[in-house]
């Protein structure tokens, strides 16, 4: 909480990969079989202290999937939060249908 005095604003993962199918337990991270819990952990540890977070779209994988970025705040920012995703959403060109729908 110190350092975000003078950092009001994390850009962080959501997750080491991009989104899967509901319902899936493990997922392949570089050659490896993981569970999705350790996968997202990047989202986990925000949530585990109450900071508040809201995620964008920021790309897509080969595969068309949406890969997110995470914008992090201090506690009772959302405010802050929010006005910074929208900001980076209309950087990236906002969301945007799946090509595959």
């Amino acid at each position: 909480m110190q350092w975000m005095k003078t950092t009001p604003l994390i850009l962080a993962p959501v997750g080491s990969t991009p989104a899967f199918e509901h319902g899936t337990r493990r997922i392949e991270v570089k050659g490896q079989s993981i569970s999705v819990f350790r996968a997202f952990s990047y989202s986990q540890a925000f949530n585990v202290f109450g900071l508040p977070s809201v995620v964008v779209p920021a790309g897509r994988s080969p595969a068309g999937l949406p890969i997110g970025v995470q914008i992090v705040g201090r506690p009772y920012e959302e405010a802050t939060v929010l006005v910074a995703a929208a900001m980076v959403e209309e950087a990236l060109g906002g969301w945007q249908r799946p090509s595959q729908f």
